[in-house]
């Protein structure tokens, strides 16, 4: 799916993603409204890639059943391993939204 905002995104990931998928997007939408993103997957080891951008930044999160949401960033190059896990959708998107801030503060 490409770049976009909640209007589109979320109806045509809600028709193919994991519910935790769509809960982590309808969230991380809600904290950050002038978020865009683009969702690929599922990877041929059931990995989802969420790419993000905002504000300058362009962090990505990673989830696969039973590991969770792995988050990277700021971008534009990520680091090989995610910066935090998390199980819970709302909890990952409420640290990516700190973690952005932060990121925004030091650029």
């Amino acid at each position: 799916m490409p770049f976009d905002g909640a209007e589109a995104t979320l109806p045509a990931l809600q028709a193919q993603a994991p519910l935790v998928l769509v809960d982590f997007v309808a969230e991380i939408f809600r904290l950050v409204p002038d978020l865009r993103l683009s969702v690929e997957g599922p990877g041929h080891l059931g990995q989802w890639w969420i790419e993000l951008a905002a504000e300058g930044m362009t962090p990505a999160v990673e989830w696969r059943d039973g590991a969770g949401f792995g988050l990277y960033g700021p971008g534009p190059t990520l680091p090989e391993t995610p910066r935090a896990t998390l199980a819970c959708p709302v909890a990952a998107a409420a640290r990516l939204q700190r973690m952005m801030r932060s990121w925004q503060k030091r650029g």
